[in-house]
């Protein structure tokens, strides 16, 4: 287990081979990756929870068996929901960020605290009955957000490309996310094996998923292993799917 003091962030990592032991939770962390890592986090920060009340805790799940495995150009729309293995270079790594993941409010009418969970990337999620009095909102000032009881998770963003792929002129690029202790980790020019989530975003300038029905591809990453030139299987990634 890891932990730092400044982000009270703590992360355990778990081999594949221990959860291949378990035929439900081998299907449940295929077919709902995103559910089953938030249940088992969930899990983890109730154990340590007596130790220390402000500590948060995370999953990381690594060494994903060879049917995980894909290349950034065999990504499709139907890969979504499904934990993937790309062995791929860092090309590039933005400045730190975060962004806002829960957010209180204040019902102006009785001041009772409404939660709202928030979507990464999407517009503000704003409450539209009060939780106590059943206030319906009507205006954007019905309700106040609690700044200082929000909470935020750092975000990283960088671009990769599949480690294998040596045509510079048509390789595809991509961008990928880091979240919690995981940002600032990666840096330029790593080869690294990441276990990750294929999400869509908007391609409209505003970000809007209404104003578009157009996704561009990105990927969440959910934990990386440090990679060596001579680790790379040199026959390449298959697509975890038979012909």
């Amino acid at each position: 287990m890891h932990a730092t003091e400044a982000d009270c962030i703590s992360s355990i990592t778990i081999p594949f081979t221990l959860v291949d032991e378990y035929p439900d939770l081998r299907y449940s962390l295929s077919e709902d990756p995103l559910k089953t890592m938030a249940a088992g986090d969930e899990v983890l920060f109730n154990m340590i929870e007596d130790l220390n009340g402000s500590l948060r805790a995370r999953i990381r799940v690594i060494g994903l068996p060879d049917t995980c495995a894909i290349e950034i150009n065999s990504l499709r729309t139907r890969d979504r929901n499904r934990l993937l293995r790309i062995d791929v270079n860092v090309l590039d790594v933005n400045h730190n960020s975060g962004w806002i993941k829960k957010i209180d409010w204040h019902c102006l009418e009785c001041r009772a605290v409404n939660h709202t969970s928030q979507k990464f990337l999407r517009g503000r999620i704003k409450p539209w009955k009060c939780c106590d009095c059943g206030k319906i909102r009507n205006r954007s000032t019905d309700f106040a957000l609690d700044s200082e009881s929000t909470s935020y998770e750092d975000c990283q963003q960088i671009l990769i490309v599949d480690s294998n792929d040596e045509n510079e002129g048509q390789r595809r690029v991509i961008d990928a996310w880091l979240f919690d202790e995981l940002v600032g980790s990666v840096q330029k020019g790593d080869v690294i094996r990441i276990n990750a989530r294929l999400r869509l975003a908007s391609t409209h300038p505003s970000g809007d998923f209404d104003a578009t029905t157009l996704r561009a591809f990105q990927l969440q990453i959910e934990s990386y292993e440090m990679l060596e030139p001579h680790e790379i299987d040199d026959e390449g990634q298959g697509n975890g799917e038979e012909e």
